[in-house]
């Protein structure tokens, strides 16, 4: 990934933990649901960094973007083992309880592959 697309995705980063409240910004609910629909729709992108890197700031966003959970739900059938992951890991962190014994699975398969 190029220093450009790094900072560009380090910044969407830090305005949305903004957004969420993360670093002392006003609360926006109208931000945080834009923000969420961004890294739901990120979830679905044919880029496996992308989904990745959706899933973890989703995680770090926590309860407040609580509305993602089914989208993180199909992200653990990712055919990538990263963001299966951190999409187990985001939903655990929203304290969502992740398909249970299917979830625990799918990390079993993360682990192996």
């Amino acid at each position: 990934m190029t220093t450009f697309k790094t900072l560009v995705l380090a910044l969407g980063l830090a305005g949305g933990l903004a957004a969420c409240g993360g670093t002392g910004s006003q609360n926006n609910p109208q931000m945080i649901d834009q923000w969420v629909d961004s890294l739901i729709r990120d979830l679905a992108d044919p880029s496996p960094a992308r989904r990745l890197h959706a899933a973890r700031a989703l995680g770090i966003a926590g309860p407040k973007a609580s509305r993602a959970i089914p989208a993180l739900e199909c992200a653990l059938d990712d055919t990538d083992c990263n963001v299966r992951c951190a999409a187990h890991n985001a939903l655990i962190g929203m304290g969502a309880e992740p398909r249970s014994l299917a979830s625990a699975a799918r990390l079993e398969q993360v682990r192996h592959d």
